[in-house]
């Protein structure tokens, strides 16, 4: 991490290809675990550790093939509360 603090995650996975997305899809742990999607992470401190999954996009290049219309499970949808900086 950019400022190597001790914080880890219960489970980590950076996805760099379509297998990895595949991969990550068919597991049952991307339903059971707390999910927060991380992009740089240059710009997110953790101060302890996450106990959940931190799932990493790092795709170069998505290639759309055919439009897709289907809605997004709820399952994978998280909805967090605003936080304000005091």
């Amino acid at each position: 991490n950019t400022f190597a603090v001790p914080a880890k995650a219960r489970y980590f996975v950076e996805l760099k290809k379509q297998d990895d997305v595949d991969e990550l899809l068919g597991s049952s742990i991307l339903n059971e675990e707390t999910r927060l999607i991380l992009g740089g992470g240059s710009n997110f401190l953790f101060t302890k550790d996450f106990n959940g999954l931190v799932i990493h996009p790092n795709l170069k290049k998505i290639d759309v093939v055919a439009p897709v219309r289907q809605p997004v499970p709820a399952s994978l949808i998280h909805q967090q509360q605003p936080h304000s900086i005091a």
